[in-house]
């Protein structure tokens, strides 16, 4: 009888163990898991305080600058090194023609930098990546991929609910 009270002992122990190894196994994929959804804006704001598009560094200068008629964006995180997530990216941007007399010469490219705030649930910021430098063309459609020059925390990662895409122009390059 004692030996039957120790067998069952022990199967419960190991059971025991079994399952919190199975369960610690999973805590721990989890918690290294980026994820896998895209994070769509399918309407960048480009007025008011929430603005996804700034034109500041060019406000003080004579150079005209393009009207944004309408910008999106898809974003998504990937696996970098470690415990670090890298946010890749693809921009739309629809840009008016500007006007040929305002803008004498050759057309006109400008630079634009990207920035990503990352948004938990709650609405606090996370983290505000820096993204890429592009060149952005009136009159076309321009289309920008990339992934964020700042790689991002995976705890980061994981708590964001929102990413607020802003774009900035900060220079013509062929005004000169």
């Amino acid at each position: 009888m004692k030996a039957m009270r120790w067998l069952f002992i022990i199967i419960v122990v190991a059971v025991f163990l079994v399952g919190f190894a199975a369960g610690y196994s999973y805590y721990v994929y989890k918690s290294m898991m980026i994820p896998d959804k895209w994070f769509e804006v399918s309407k960048i704001p480009l007025k008011g305080k929430e603005s996804g598009f700034s034109y500041t560094p060019l406000l003080e200068s004579n150079i005209p600058l393009p009207e944004i008629k309408a910008a999106s964006a898809k974003l998504k995180f990937m696996k970098a090194f470690g415990r670090r997530a890298a946010l890749g990216y693809v921009i739309t941007a629809e840009v008016s023609s500007l006007d040929p007399s305002k803008f004498p010469g050759k057309a006109a490219v400008y630079e634009i930098e990207t920035q990503f705030k990352l948004i938990d649930k709650d609405g606090f910021t996370l983290l505000v990546a820096k993204g890429s430098k592009h060149e952005l063309y009136p009159g076309q459609t321009n289309v920008w991929q990339d992934i964020a020059s700042e790689i991002i925390p995976l705890e980061f990662a994981q708590r964001t609910n929102l990413v607020a895409p802003k774009i900035t122009v900060t220079r013509c390059l062929t005004c000169q």
